[in-house]
C-alpha cells in the first residue's frame, strides 16, 4: 500500500491504486495525486508537500526537481513546482471550512502561462487536468488582485529584512536592532520598509502584495540577524532569497547582511559571499549609512532614476493585461507609468498596442495602416533604445511596403518612393487621368499576383524608415470601390480565406476591417471542422483573442490525439500552428525531449531505439548494422566502448562492444541500480545519476581507480552529471556549485571551487563553462586558467543553451539566437523562429519552426532537409529526425555510415 499525505492538511490519504484524484477524509478537500507504484517516489512527494506546508518553498522545489529529473512527464511534480514558485499555502476558511489557496510569492508572469503548469495539464489525465485548471484559475485571480494592490504602492529606498518574533511569541533582538536602523535611515530622508511599522494598520489583510511591491522597488536590502536560526526562518528567507533572485536577474540592487553576537561563518551560504557588516563593531552605523547613501545617490544602471522601477512595474502590469486581452486595464496602467516617467518607451508601445488591439509588439506590423500616423508610435521611437526602435520601424515599414506593392500590382503604377515629392492633390483618394482598364478576370489575376508579392515583401522589407516621412499614396476611389465589391462577392460565395485577404488589403476603407475579421472566423470554423490546416494557418493571425480561445483548445486536443496514436507528423504540424500558445508550445517541445531518448552517437557510431522500445540498432563507420535487444529499454546511450539503456524502473542494462571487456563484478554492481535518470561513461567505470540527486558507481575493470568511487559516494543534490574526458566526472548541484572527481590535464576541482549560483554548465574534455543567471560566462580550462566573460546580458534572456568545444549558443524566447565562438560562415544574427539549437566546434545549427534547418557554417546538405522535428549534433556532424521517423545525417561521418543511417526509420 502506497502511503500519501494530504497536500492541504497533512493527513493520511486512502486512495485507490492508480488514482490521479482523491478526497481527504479529514479536511474534505478534493486534490490531485501522484500516480506511482513506488514507495520511494511517494515518500519524496510526501516530503516535498511537508516542506511546502512549512513554507520551505525552495527546499520543496529541490525535491520536485529531482522527481522531474527522473520522470519529466510527472504532472504532479510539475504542479508541485508551480505551488513552490508562487508560494502557495492552503488556509482554512473559517466560514465554510474549505481549504483556500493564498499566494506568498507574487510574480509578474501569470500562473496560466507558467511552463510547469502547462506541463502539468499536458501530462495529466482528464480528471486531474480539470482540478489543476480550477486551482490555477483561483490562484490567477489572487495574483491579479495582489499585483493591482502592489502597483498602487509608493516606492521604497531600503527594505529591512529580519525576524519579528521568536518561538515563544516574544519580540526578537533582531526586531529591536532593525527598528533602530529604521529610525536612523528615515531621519536621513530615506523611505524604509520596516514591516513592524509599515504594515501597521493592515491587520486582516494579506501582507504579500505590500511585501512584493517593496521588494521590487527598494534598491537596498539590509538583512538584520543575531542568530542563524532567525536568518534561516522560512519567512525571513522567503524575503532575502527573492531579493537575491532579482539581483541575479540583473536588477540594480544590493543586499547587505548585518549581524551581531554571532559567527559570520554561520550565515547562510547564499549570504556568506556578500560583504557583511558587524553591528557590534564601533562605527558600524556610520559605515552602513555611508554605504547606503553612496549606492542610492548614484543613478541606477538602467538610467531610470529613483522613479524608474515604478514606471517599469506599471508597464509590466500593462503588458500582462494585454496578454489577457484586457485593453482598458492595460491602457490605464500605461497612463500611470507615463505619469511616473514620461519617457518610458515601452509604455508608449503598450498604448500603441492598445490602439491596434494586439497582444505582442511584433504583431504591430501584421495589418492595418502605417504606424507612423500614431502619436504613440512617434513617441515610442523617440525614447526607444536602438533594438526597440528597429523593431518598431520594421513593423511600420512592413505596412508601408505591403501597401506600396499592392498598389503597384493593382493599378499598374510604379510604387512611389518615401522621399518622393508630395502629391499635388491633397484629397484622400487620388484620381488618375487615365484609369487602368481591366476586366473582372484580369482584376482577380492582378489581385492574386499582388498578394503573392505582398507576402514576399513582408519577409524581406527594408530594415528602417524615417519617422515623420510622407505617407504612402492611397488607392484611387474607383479601385478601392471595385476591390471592395470583388471581396464582397467572394465572401458571399463562401471563399472566406481569399475574401479575408482582399478586405485586409483595403485597410481602413469603409467596414473592410470588420468584414476581414468575419471572414477569418468563418474560415477558421470551416477549416477546423474539415481538418484543412493550410487555410487555417492563413487566418489564424487575424483572429481575435476570444476566437483564438475557442480554436486553440480544439487544435491542442487534436494534436494530443495524434501524438497518442503515434502520428507524430500530424501532432507536430498541428501544435506548430499555434506556437504562440504556451500549452501547444509545451506539447511541441515535449516531443523533442522524447525523441532525444531514441537517438545517440559516439565517434563514428550511431544508435537508434524505435519508439516502441527494447530492440535498438547500431550503425558503424563501415556501413554495418546490428541489433541488440534490451528488455524494458526506454532510452539509449551510446559510448565509445559500450551501449547502455535505462529501463522504466530506473534499472540499467549495458552491453560492451567487446566480449569480456568488462569484469564480472561490473554487471553485478549494475544489477543493483534503480531510479537512474542519466548515465556517464569513463574509461574505468559507468556512473549513474539517481533521481534523488545521488550518484551510483560501477567499475568496468578489476583494479579500477577507487578515488572516483569514494568521491561520488558522498555526493548529493546533484542535478547534472558530465564526463570530463576519459578519467574524470563533473557535477552541477542544486545550489549552482560544481564538483569534480578524477583527473583532467586541463582543469581540476580547484578551478571552479569559487563558483556558485550557476544556471547551467557545459563540460568538454578541455574546459568547463558556467553560465550565471545574468548571462555572465565563467570558463575554466587550459591548464587551470579561469576567466570571466561579460556577454552584455545576451545570454541572460536565453531559455536553452548548446555548447561544444569553443562554441556556445543560446536560444532567446523570441526564437532569435546569441552565439559565440563561430568559425566563419554566415553567422546567426538574422535567424528567427528557431525552436532548437545544436552546436559542434565552430558551428551552430538551428531547427526552424517550419521544419527546416539553418547552419552558421557553409552547410553540408542539411539546408535541404524538410519536416525535421529533432536535431542531435556531435563533433562528427549532425543527425536529424524527420516527422515520419526517417533519419537524416550530414557532416564528417564516414560515407558508409551516412548511407546506412539515411535508410533507417525510428517509427
Amino acid at each position: 500500500m502506497i502511503a500519501l499525505k494530504c497536500k492541504m492538511c497533512g493527513g493520511d490519504l486512502s486512495v485507490s491504486p492508480g488514482a490521479s484524484v482523491g478526497t481527504c477524509q479529514y479536511c474534505g478537500t478534493t486534490m490531485t495525486l501522484p500516480v506511482t507504484g513506488s514507495t520511494q517516489v511517494a515518500d519524496q512527494f510526501n516530503r516535498a508537500s511537508g516542506l511546502r506546508q512549512g513554507d520551505e518553498f525552495d527546499r520543496a522545489s529541490e525535491v520536485y526537481l529531482r522527481l522531474l529529473e527522473a520522470n519529466p512527464r510527472d504532472a504532479e511534480a510539475h504542479w508541485g513546482m508551480v505551488l513552490c514558485r508562487f508560494g502557495i499555502a492552503y488556509v482554512e476558511d473559517p466560514e465554510t471550512g474549505r481549504r483556500l489557496p493564498t499566494c506568498n510569492r507574487v510574480r509578474f508572469g501569470s500562473i496560466l502561462e507558467d511552463e510547469d503548469y502547462l506541463q502539468a495539464i499536458t501530462w495529466a489525465d482528464g480528471e486531474a487536468k480539470a482540478v489543476y485548471q480550477a486551482e490555477a484559475e483561483a490562484i490567477a485571480a489572487i495574483q491579479r488582485e495582489f499585483l493591482d494592490i502592489s502597483a498602487r504602492e509608493e516606492p521604497f529606498d531600503v527594505f529591512l529584512c529580519y525576524k519579528e518574533k521568536d518561538g515563544q511569541g516574544e519580540r526578537t533582538p533582531d526586531s529591536v536592532l532593525a527598528q533602530e536602523l529604521y529610525y536612523e535611515l528615515t531621519e536621513k530622508g530615506y523611505r524604509v520598509f520596516f514591516s513592524r511599522l509599515t504594515l501597521e494598520g493592515k491587520l486582516g489583510i494579506s501582507y504579500e502584495p505590500y511585501i512584493f511591491a517593496a521588494l521590487q522597488s527598494a534598491r537596498v536590502m539590509v538583512v538584520v540577524t543575531t542568530r542563524a536560526e532567525y536568518v534561516n526562518a522560512p519567512w525571513v528567507k522567503n524575503e532575502w532569497s527573492r531579493y537575491l533572485a532579482l539581483i541575479r536577474q540583473g536588477e540594480d540592487k544590493v543586499l547587505i547582511p548585518a549581524y551581531r553576537d554571532m559567527d559570520p561563518y554561520t550565515l547562510p551560504e547564499e549570504l556568506a559571499s556578500l560583504q557583511a557588516q558587524d553591528m557590534g563593531k564601533l562605527g558600524f552605523m556610520q559605515d552602513l549609512l555611508e554605504g547606503i547613501h553612496k549606492f542610492l545617490r548614484r543613478e541606477p544602471d538602467d538610467g531610470g532614476g529613483r522613479t524608474g522601477p515604478t514606471a517599469s512595474t506599471l508597464t509590466k502590469r500593462g503588458m500582462l493585461a494585454l496578454e489577457d486581452g484586457d485593453f482598458a486595464a492595460a491602457d490605464a496602467h500605461f497612463e500611470r507609468a507615463l505619469d511616473h516617467d514620461p519617457e518610458e518607451a515601452m509604455a508608449y508601445v503598450g498604448k500603441l498596442m492598445v490602439e491596434r488591439k494586439v497582444k505582442v509588439p511584433s504583431d504591430l506590423g501584421r495589418a492595418g495602416k502605417p504606424l507612423e500616423t500614431s502619436p504613440n508610435y512617434r513617441k515610442a521611437v523617440r525614447f526607444a533604445d536602438p533594438e526597440l526602435k528597429k523593431l518598431l520601424e520594421n513593423c511600420n515599414e512592413q505596412l508601408l511596403a505591403a501597401r506600396r506593392a499592392l498598389e503597384q500590382q493593382l493599378t499598374g503604377r510604379p510604387a512611389v518612393a518615401q522621399n518622393a515629392a508630395p502629391q499635388k492633390t491633397p484629397t484622400r483618394y487620388v484620381r488618375q487621368d487615365k484609369p487602368v482598364k481591366t476586366g473582372y478576370a484580369g482584376m482577380i489575376l492582378l489581385m492574386v499576383l499582388g498578394f503573392l508579392l505582398v507576402v514576399g515583401m513582408l519577409s524581406s522589407s527594408p530594415s528602417s524608415t524615417e519617422s515623420g516621412a510622407s505617407p504612402a499614396p492611397s488607392f484611387t476611389a474607383e479601385t478601392l470601390s471595385r476591390l471592395y465589391a470583388d471581396a464582397s462577392v467572394l465572401m458571399e460565395q463562401g471563399s472566406y480565406a481569399s475574401a479575408m485577404e482582399r478586405f485586409l488589403a483595403l485597410g481602413d476603407y469603409e467596414d473592410a476591417a470588420e468584414r476581414a475579421a468575419s471572414c477569418a472566423w468563418s474560415c477558421a470554423q470551416e477549416s477546423l471542422s474539415a481538418g484543412n490546416y493550410d487555410d487555417l494557418k492563413r487566418v489564424l493571425p487575424h483572429l481575435t483573442q476570444q476566437q483564438r480561445d475557442e480554436v486553440d483548445p480544439t487544435l491542442i486536443t487534436q494534436a494530443r490525439a495524434c501524438y497518442s496514436a503515434l502520428d507524430f507528423s500530424a501532432a507536430f504540424s498541428i501544435s506548430g500552428l499555434i506556437l504562440d500558445n504556451a500549452e501547444a508550445r509545451t506539447l511541441h517541445f515535449s516531443m523533442q525531449r522524447v525523441f532525444a531518448q531514441l537517438l545517440s552517437t559516439s565517434g563514428n557510431l550511431v544508435a537508434t531505439l524505435p519508439f516502441t522500445g527494447e530492440e535498438f540498432s547500431l550503425y558503424d563507420g563501415q556501413g554495418n548494422s546490428s541489433s541488440f535487444y534490451f528488455e524494458g529499454a526506454q532510452s539509449i546511450s551510446l559510448f565509445s566502448d559500450c551501449a547502455a539503456a535505462i529501463c522504466g524502473d530506473g534499472s540499467v542494462i549495458c552491453q560492451p562492444f567487446e566480449a569480456g571487456a568488462f569484469s564480472p563484478g561490473f554487471q553485478s554492481e549494475l544489477s543493483q541500480w534503480r531510479d537512474t535518470a542519466s548515465l556517464v561513461s569513463l574509461s574505468d567505470c559507468l556512473l549513474g545519476l539517481r533521481r534523488d540527486g545521488t550518484v551510483a558507481y560501477a567499475g568496468k575493470r578489476n583494479g579500477s581507480d577507487g578515488s572516483i568511487r569514494e568521491a561520488v559516494s558522498g555526493w548529493s543534490r546533484v542535478v547534472g552529471l558530465y564526463a570530463a574526458g576519459e578519467h574524470a566526472v563533473v557535477a552541477l548541484c542544486t545550489d549552482g556549485t560544481v564538483r569534480m572527481a578524477g583527473e583532467n590535464p586541463y582543469y581540476s576541482a580547484e578551478s571552479f571551487s569559487q563558483w556558485s549560483g550557476l544556471y547551467t554548465i557545459a563540460v568538454t574534455d578541455t574546459s568547463v563553462l558556467g553560465i550565471l543567471p545574468n548571462g555572465t560566462l565563467l570558463s575554466a580550462g587550459d591548464n587551470g586558467w579561469v576567466r570571466t566573460l561579460d556577454t552584455g546580458s545576451d545570454l541572460a534572456r536565453c531559455i536553452s543553451y548548446s555548447v561544444s568545444e569553443g562554441t556556445i549558443a543560446g536560444l532567446r524566447p523570441d526564437g532569435t539566437v546569441a552565439a559565440y565562438g563561430l568559425a566563419g560562415g554566415s553567422g546567426t544574427a538574422d535567424w528567427t523562429d528557431i525552436i532548437q539549437l545544436r552546436t559542434r566546434p565552430g558551428v551552430v545549427y538551428g531547427l526552424c519552426r517550419d521544419g527546416t534547418v539553418r547552419t552558421s557554417g557553409t552547410g553540408a546538405g542539411e539546408e535541404t532537409w524538410r519536416d525535421i522535428i529533432f536535431l542531435l549534433a556531435s563533433p562528427s556532424g549532425l543527425l536529424g529526425i524527420q516527422n515520419d521517423g526517417t533519419l537524416h545525417i550530414s557532416g564528417d561521418f564516414p560515407a558508409a555510415l551516412q548511407s546506412s543511417v539515411s535508410a533507417a526509420h525510428i517509427w
